[in-house]
């Protein structure tokens, strides 16, 4: 029998509970920018700067990662990083705040801007989090004490940014990945971050389920979403490995959908197989892709 699990960012990611607030990116603008510019350079960089903190609400910007070199808006219809959702003004100081001030701080202004400027709940187990731009020292001398809010989708380490195609606004919501990504384990023995299949991890992803198909807008159970996934995720396992994976140690396993989840707009679970270990007590790595 197959056995249950949930992936996406719900009650078995213990993890995300302890790095909830670490996991708040603070996308400080001047910590964007590492090389030692020209003075042209150094303007240009300034202007971008200045562009990102003025930008209005629904503005899609993006960045080369991870070296971050450059920001700049972008038609939210294509690929990017970031989209604003508000701004908030920062309390005056001698120095803009940083580190784990900032995050603190990011988290508690940015999240009521999410709610309002999506027109509903943000889904705190979903795909995207509160992130913020904030001014550089100079800019907050200069007496710029703005706090940009914005949404991004970012790995459960914090340390990944996905992009996004389309504004957040009407997206689902679920926290899911695309068939054939493989997701490692924490050294707590939790679902980390998408790693490439050649590299250690636990599980595969081998489809994904829009469960508002079979239960149309009424929230379905837990235990009615199991009993359904049984014989649609077995489906996708086999259309995707295309092989008997039973005697490889190998289990499958999904996500379950929580009601408050469901409320936001999420309704979209991962079908994955997992790596066992050999007396059956939690999940090891493996390497390698079971496709084909």
């Amino acid at each position: 029998m197959a056995r249950y699990s949930r992936m996406n960012r719900s009650r078995p990611f213990a993890l995300l509970a302890a790095v909830a607030l670490g996991a708040v990116i603070v996308l400080v603008v001047a910590g964007a920018f590492s090389w030692h510019p020209t003075r042209s350079a150094a303007a240009a960089q300034q202007e971008q700067r200045a562009s990102a903190l003025a930008a209005p609400p629904g503005t899609c910007l993006s960045w080369q990662q991870p070296g971050q070199r450059q920001i700049g808006t972008v038609d939210c219809a294509r690929p990017h990083l970031f989209e604003t959702i508000g701004k908030v003004t920062l309390p005056a100081g001698d120095r803009p705040p940083a580190g784990a001030a900032l995050q603190q701080l990011s988290a508690q202004r940015c999240t009521a801007q999410a709610a309002s400027y999506l027109g509903g709940p943000l889904d705190s187990q979903g795909k995207y989090s509160v992130g913020a731009l904030a001014p550089d020292a100079e800019q907050w001398s200069s007496g710029e004490h703005t706090l940009v809010c914005g949404l991004r989708a970012a790995a459960p380490s914090g340390k990944q940014l996905f992009e996004v195609t389309g504004s957040v606004r009407g997206q689902d919501q679920s926290n899911v990945y695309e068939p054939g990504t493989c997701v490692g384990l924490t050294d707590k023995g939790a679902p980390g971050d998408p790693t490439e299949c050649a590299k250690a991890h636990a599980y595969e992803i081998v489809g994904t389920v829009d469960e508002k198909e079979s239960f149309g807008n009424g929230y379905p159970s837990e235990s009615k979403q199991r009993h359904g996934l049984v014989d649609r995720c077995t489906a996708l396992a086999k259309q995707y490995t295309k092989l008997d994976y039973s005697g490889l140690g190998l289990q499958l396993t999904w996500d379950t959908i929580g009601k408050d989840s469901w409320a936001a707009g999420s309704h979209k679970i991962n079908c994955k197989v997992a790596a066992l270990k050999k007396d059956g007590s939690g999940l090891k790595t493996t390497t390698g892709t079971i496709r084909g």
